[in-house]
């Protein structure tokens, strides 16, 4: 199957800056949510791929449907996490006797996000090296590179090759990819221990207990915007660390989505079939809180964490 080169309006950096404006009201009211707050937040690539399908040949069809339902199965496991974190930290915040037992819960349920994070990753790397022109990749990535996203982005230089769309789009996210990888295997592979706790009305995130009870000093190795400012102890606020480890999955969904979208839309007249809507009033609140993340300077790095 073919793709057409897209001329898309935007590519997945731009789309973290203006991340806030995917957002829509629902005009029906959301709980303590007026029927005029955005609420509802744009996802294109399921769309997309529903409506390509009708352009492909059934082979082409099975096999995308195939890997797609990895990239979805992920997708949809990102954002039910999400949504439990999220109201989570609107409970602990409130303070009360549950603190503690909601503060083990969202440590937990990060390192799960950070898990189904890297999985989808991989498997949206499938999904783009199978639309990729196939003269693109068969040079420029070598077979034992096509399997992980994570093998990929280790060795990946932009200087080498400038890939088409829509592996490009992915190619964006090379360093914020390879920050949740490592953050990610430290959890899972070295015996990491995150820590959630509560002081003067804000949540914060240790990401490494351990290392911290050793009494070496706690280094800043993320940008200021992560820190509570001027306290020694370098501590990071988690709603922060939600928003980073968040916000470049939507951006790619919307990226590619878009990326696919514009080759149909020569085919299909009702374009409103090309996105779809997911409730997410929580997730508003939060990237408006924190409209300093939503900047793509900060995905353009590979942090240590």
């Amino acid at each position: 199957m073919t793709i057409e080169k897209a001329s898309h309006e935007s590519v997945v950096l731009d789309r973290i800056d203006g991340l806030l404006a995917s957002f829509r009201p629902s005009h029906l009211g959301f709980g303590q949510h007026g029927p005029d707050a955005p609420v509802m937040f744009e996802q294109r690539t399921s769309a997309a791929f529903y409506w390509l399908g009708w352009k492909m040949e059934q082979s082409q069809v099975l096999e995308m449907k195939r890997i797609y339902q990895r990239v979805d199965h992920y997708y949809s496991n990102f954002f039910s996490l999400l949504s439990f974190i999220l109201d989570d930290v609107a409970e602990a915040s409130r303070g009360g006797v549950r603190q503690t037992l909601l503060g083990e819960r969202i440590r937990i349920d990060m390192e799960k996000i950070l898990t189904d994070t890297r999985s989808y990753l991989d498997a949206v790397y499938q999904l783009v090296l199978f639309l990729q022109p196939p003269d693109d990749i068969d040079m420029a990535i070598p077979k034992r590179r096509r399997d992980s996203f994570g093998v990929f982005a280790e060795s990946y230089d932009p200087n080498e090759h400038r890939f088409q769309p829509p592996l490009s789009l992915l190619c964006e996210l090379v360093p914020w990819g390879l920050s949740i990888r490592k953050l990610r295997d430290n959890y899972i592979h070295n015996a990491h221990q995150g820590l959630v706790f509560y002081g003067d009305g804000e949540l914060y995130f240790d990401v490494n207990l351990r290392r911290r009870l050793t009494g070496k000093p706690v280094l800043r190795t993320l940008p200021n915007e992560f820190y509570v400012k001027d306290n020694p102890n370098n501590l990071i606020y988690l709603e922060k660390l939600i928003v980073y480890s968040t916000v470049p999955v939507c951006a790619l969904d919307q990226a590619l989505g878009h990326y696919l979208a514009a080759d149909l839309q020569t085919t299909i007249e009702d374009k409103s079939n090309l996105t779809s809507w997911r409730i997410m009033p929580e997730y508003y609140t939060i990237l408006a809180k924190h409209r300093d993340m939503l900047n793509s300077a900060i995905y353009r790095v590979a942090y240590d964490f």
